[in-house]
Order: structure tokens, then C-alpha cells, then sequence
């Protein structure tokens, strides 16, 4: 059964990425990077880097990145947990930050919202 589409639209990415910044600065923590995970992570980690002031760098979830403990992955979407569950292995004492959350899941450190992720969420970048 196909799940039924629904539109996020550039307003609303901006208050989950504003969201995100305020959880993060929050925290304390020190960021020696954003890692934008291709593809969908890629623009709401461009607007954190801006934000935090950090550089980014782009990966695949099946990427090794180098030995640094302070990254902080960026995901537009954490649905069934197999992109960031591959990263973690690979990167477990980095952090993880989403727009969406799939409220089924564990729970990430930082996230935009949380909720049942029942339908197909299709992102203003994805439009053609």
C-alpha cells in the first residue's frame, strides 16, 4: 500500500532547523564538524553550519570518517533507523541530529520533531 504524500514546505524546514540549533547550543556540546549525509541530510546541514559557525562535511552512511569523536550527523529523516544505525556502528560516540523523527524508534539526542512517520514526507528539495 503506497502511504500518502505529504509536502513540507521551506517555512517549516526552517523552524526544525531552528529547533535543532537551540537543542544543540543547549547542550554544550562542542562540534568539531556537521556531517551532511547524502543525500537528504545534505541541506539541513548547510543551514546548521551555518548556524553553529562549523564546517561540514559530507558523507554516505557507509562512510569512515577520520578518528575525530565530535561530529555531529545530519539527517533530513530518521524513518526505520538503517542510515543511522550503519553510522553509529562506524562513529559510536558521535551524535545525531534529524528533522523528523519516527516516534517508534529510540530515541536521538537532537531532533526537529518526533512523531509516527506513517506517511511519505517529500521535502522541498526533492521537488522537481
Amino acid at each position: 500500500m503506497k502511504k500518502e504524500k505529504v509536502f513540507i514546505d521551506w517555512s517549516t524546514i526552517e523552524f526544525l532547523v531552528d529547533q535543532l540549533t537551540t537543542q544543540i547550543r543547549k547542550s554544550g556540546k562542542q562540534y568539531d564538524a556537521v556531517v551532511g549525509v547524502l543525500r537528504g541530510g545534505l541541506v539541513p546541514a548547510v543551514m546548521l553550519s551555518h548556524r553553529l559557525d562549523l564546517p561540514m562535511i559530507v558523507a554516505r552512511p557507509t562512510s569512515q570518517l577520520g578518528e575525530s569523536e565530535n561530529l555531529l550527523f545530519v539527517d533530513e529523516i530518521y524513518d526505520t533507523g538503517a542510515t543511522i544505525n550503519a553510522l553509529k556502528a562506524r562513529h559510536p560516540s558521535s551524535d545525531f541530529a534529524v528533522l523528523y523523527h519516527n516516534s517508534d524508534l529510540t530515541p536521538l539526542k537532537f531532533y526537529g520533531t518526533k512523531q509516527l512517520l506513517n506517511k511519505w514526507l517529500v521535502f522541498p528539495w526533492e521537488i522537481e
